[in-house]
């Protein structure tokens, strides 16, 4: 008895190690592609066809995402039961790293989305920003309400905003002032605007970032209204 017993469990060990999913690094992954990687953040450019879906690949860094444009997207994590997500252009949502998942695109158009891996972590927690009256700042020229900025959440590392512009409006450098703390920003275009920095300028298209020190920035919308998301980053805080 104890024979079959114990042939029987290797069986079952065995067709469990077939079923179980491969999974790759994030590396691999071929929807995943690296366009920036410094000792603050990597990111990756993601793109699945209309309903496809990425192997399964791992997270091994808590990371931001940024959706461009509306999506429908099922995340899988090994073991568990699938999440759906509808999703928003602009949407920015933070999540916990160490896991395995493959995102399964339900719609018809393609799921494109910036992944952005932090690279340092220091405590407290995220915190997210869910009161508006705290959260929203208007962005104003004189008494006009040209734009919009909201925390989405914060720690002592880093903090993300969603920010919008009227078509044709324009922000200096002074919208960026930080009291002198030592910081860099990534600045992701949800739609396409131009910024200029110093004497340079830059057409973003959707999709596309920037990353530097907080100096002489300004950003002006086209035609449409301009939507970004900023992470900042305070190099003090760092880890080592």
């Amino acid at each position: 008895m104890n024979t079959v017993i114990k042939l029987f469990m290797a069986l079952a060990m065995l067709q469990a190690a077939s079923t179980a999913p491969s999974i790759v690094p994030i590396t691999k992954e071929p929807s995943h592609h690296m366009v920036l990687d410094n000792e603050y953040v990597r990111v990756f450019y993601v793109e699945v066809p209309p309903h496809a879906e990425t192997q399964y690949h791992q997270h091994d860094k808590d990371y931001i995402f940024v959706t461009l444009g509306d999506a429908s997207v099922d995340s899988v994590r090994v073991g568990e039961k699938p999440v759906h997500l509808d999703l928003k252009d602009g949407d920015t949502r933070f999540t916990k790293g160490a896991f395995a998942h493959k995102a399964v695109n339900q719609s018809d158009e393609p799921f494109k989305n910036l992944t952005i891996e932090l690279i340092q972590k220091v405590d407290p927690d995220l915190l997210l920003c869910n009161l508006d009256s705290v959260c929203v700042r208007s962005i104003k020229l004189g008494d006009k309400t040209i734009g919009q900025s909201r925390k989405l959440f914060s720690n002592g590392l880093i903090t993300a905003t969603g920010n919008s512009l009227i078509p044709g409006g324009s922000l200096s450098s002074s919208f960026f002032a930080t009291s002198g703390l030592q910081e860099h920003i990534l600045f992701m275009a949800v739609t396409p605007l131009q910024l200029i920095v110093g004497t340079e300028k830059k057409k973003l298209n959707a999709g596309e970032l920037w990353f530097g020190s907080i100096d002489e920035l300004e950003i002006t919308a086209l035609d449409t209204e301009a939507k970004w998301v900023v992470i900042r980053i305070d190099s003090k805080k760092k880890n080592k």
